[in-house]
C-alpha cells in the first residue's frame, strides 16, 4: 500500500511538473512577443514624432520662403548677373532729375576682376600697389560720370548713387565752380558689380 501511494505521489508530481513546464513554455513566448510588440510600438511612435518635427520644420520654412525670395530679388537687383547697362543708366537718370543734376557723360568700362591692395612700402607721392584678386566670384565695372548742377544737388546725387537699387561704390569725385551762383561741374568715379552665373548672358 505504501508503495502504491509513493507511485501515486510520484505520478502526480510528474504530471504537475509537466503542466507547470508546459505553462512556462506557453507563457514565456507570449511575454517575449508582447515585449517585441511594445518595442515596435515605441519605435513607431518615436519615428512618428521625428516625422512630425520634420513636417513642422518644413511648414515653418515654407512660411518664410516669400521673404527669402524678396531678399534674393533685392540682392539680384543690387548685384545682377550681367552688366544691364540700360537699367543702370535709367537709375542714374531717375536719381539725377529730381535734384536738378544733368548727366553730361556716362562711361562704363569692361567687367574685370577686382583689384586688391598689396602690402608695400609707399610714399606720399605713390599710391598703394594693387593686384588682381584670384578667382573672385564677382566682376567690377568701372564707371565715370560727368555731371552738372548745384553743389548741393551734386552731393545729393552722389548720396543717391550710394543708396540706389544697384550697388554703386563711389571711389572719387571732383567738382569745379562754373562762375554761376552755386553751379558746378563734376566728375564722379565709381564702380558697379556683376555676379555671373552659368545661365547669365550679357
Amino acid at each position: 500500500m505504501t508503495l502504491n501511494k509513493a507511485i501515486s505521489y510520484a505520478a502526480a508530481f510528474v504530471i504537475a511538473l509537466v503542466v507547470l513546464l508546459g505553462g512556462v513554455l506557453v507563457v514565456v513566448p507570449q511575454l517575449e512577443a508582447l515585449h517585441v510588440a511594445r518595442t515596435a510600438v515605441d519605435t513607431i511612435q518615436t519615428s512618428n514624432l521625428d516625422t512630425q518635427a520634420r513636417i513642422d520644420d518644413l511648414v515653418l520654412r515654407s512660411s518664410t520662403i516669400g521673404g527669402i525670395r524678396d531678399d534674393l530679388a533685392a540682392l539680384q537687383a543690387s548685384i545682377p548677373a550681367n552688366v544691364n547697362a540700360s537699367a543702370f543708366i535709367m537709375q542714374l537718370a531717375t536719381s539725377a532729375t529730381p535734384l536738378g543734376v544733368t548727366l553730361e557723360e556716362i562711361s562704363l568700362g569692361d567687367p574685370q576682376p577686382p583689384a586688391v591692395p598689396v602690402a608695400a612700402t609707399t610714399t606720399a607721392d605713390t599710391a598703394p600697389a594693387t593686384v588682381t584678386a584670384p578667382s573672385a566670384p564677382f566682376l567690377v565695372i568701372p564707371v565715370s560720370l560727368s555731371v552738372g548742377g548745384s553743389y548741393d544737388g551734386v552731393l545729393d546725387f552722389i548720396d543717391a548713387l550710394r543708396h540706389g537699387e544697384r550697388l554703386v561704390s563711389v571711389t572719387a569725385f571732383d567738382t569745379a565752380f562754373t562762375g554761376e551762383a552755386d553751379a558746378v561741374t563734376g566728375t564722379i568715379t565709381a564702380q558697379i558689380y556683376v555676379l555671373p552665373t552659368d545661365a547669365a548672358t550679357d
